[in-house]
């Protein structure tokens, strides 16, 4: 079973914009107020099967057990979701505060 990374560079909903602090839909007037604010925005990333792709490992028979040997197939796999994590970790902490800031 492979794992399918989806390529989101296209899809404006996976697009930031560094120059809007305030985000609200289309049908949303100038009068209102605005639906949320960037800085009360909260990311919550899950580990299992999000970040650690558990279930996969299970059904290849993987473990994190140093005894768990990867094939070449796999270790390629787990090293494009890795590279998918990080980047998504990056842009999530450049788009984030420190609670102290």
């Amino acid at each position: 079973m492979a794992i399918e990374v989806e390529d989101t560079a296209s899809d404006p909903s996976t697009e930031f914009s560094e120059a809007s602090d305030v985000e609200c839909s289309d049908s949303q007037s100038d009068d209102e107020p605005p639906a949320f604010y960037n800085e009360d925005t909260v990311l919550i990333f899950d580990w299992d099967d999000t970040m650690l792709p558990s279930s996969w490992l299970s059904e290849q028979k993987l473990s994190l057990d140093a005894q768990s040997k990867a094939t070449p197939e796999q270790e390629a796999q787990l090293e494009t979701l890795a590279e998918h994590a990080a980047e998504t970790l990056t842009l999530a902490k450049r788009f984030g505060k420190a609670r102290n800031e």
